[in-house]
This record gives C-alpha cells, structure tokens and sequence, in this order.
C-alpha cells in the first residue's frame, strides 16, 4: 500500500524534472539538464503514473492507456512524434473519467488542457510542413507544456484518490 501512495509523487517529481529541465534551455547561460535527461525522466514519470492510475482505479483501460504507454515510450527516442500522441490520449479519456464519479472532477480540466494541446497540434503540423520550421522550438516546448499540465492533474487526482483512500487525507487535514 506504501508504494501506491508514493506513485503519485514520483510522477510529479519525474514531471517536474523533466519540466524545468526543458524550460531550463529556454533561459540563456542557465545551467539545465540535457534535453534527453528531460525527455527520459518525462517519459519515467509517464509510466510512474500510468501505474498510479491502474493503482486507483483510473477508467483509462484500453485505448487510452495503451497510447499513453505509447507516449512514455516514445517520447525519449522520437519527441515529435511522441508529441501527437498524447493529446489523442486526451480525447479518448475525457468521456471516460466525465462518466466516473470519483474522476468527474478533473473531466473538464482535462478536457480544456485537450483542447490546448490539440491547438498545439495544429501549430506544430503547421510549423513543421508549410511554416519551414520558423519558431518551432517555441511551438514544441508550448505544447509539450500543455502534455506535462495535462500530465500533472491526472498525478494530482492520482494523489487525491490514492490517500484519501489510504486514510491519509484525514491525516494532512487535522494536523
């Protein structure tokens, strides 16, 4: 049970590495971790919460998970191509956790965040084919930031689910 209860917070620390890695090479002089570092502790975090969700309950069998999986996988061998497929990911989810009540609550963030990354989508094939490629590191890293905040509310729910289950949540709010 201690383990399903840390799941979460290692998703969000492997995100969030991954994160200020990547917006780390955006500051110039910054000392950041190399980009592949970033893309791999992202693609760990990915996994760390794909198994918190089967771990809660999360109703993403199927489809979405596979295409999550495929995302983690993906995304330190061939990030562009990782990059279209969570927000397919996305779409599949939101009808499923709008139809559970224990995941209803983030059904709407998810939804709005699939949005983003689906414009992002469209800026990024644009970028890359008749755009010639102009600013697209800026396009990558905004929707890549879109991925890792859709990520980061799927972990927060994560979090939310596992402990108040686990009993821990009557902890945190007493003290």
């Amino acid at each position: 049970m201690a383990a399903k209860r840390m799941l979460p917070l290692i998703a969000l620390a492997l995100i969030a590495t991954g994160a200020i890695a990547i917006l780390g090479e955006m500051v110039p002089d910054a000392a950041a971790l190399a980009p592949s570092w970033a893309l791999v502790s992202m693609s760990l975090g990915a996994l760390a919460l794909l198994a918190g969700l089967r771990a809660a309950g999360a109703p993403l069998r199927g489809l979405p998970e596979r295409i999550l999986l495929g995302w983690s996988l993906l995304l330190p061998v061939s990030p562009m191509a990782a990059l279209y497929l969570l927000p397919v990911a996305a779409v599949l989810m939101v009808p499923k956790l709008a139809a559970d009540g224990t995941w209803r609550p983030v059904a709407r963030t998810v939804e709005w965040l699939t949005l983003v990354t689906g414009f992002g989508v469209l800026a990024l094939t644009y970028v890359v084919f008749p755009g010639e490629q102009v600013m697209i590191g800026l396009v990558e890293r905004g929707l890549l930031g879109a991925e890792l905040a859709l990520l980061g509310v799927l972990a927060g729910r994560v979090a939310m689910v596992v402990w108040a289950r686990s009993g821990l949540t009557r902890v945190l709010t007493v003290s």
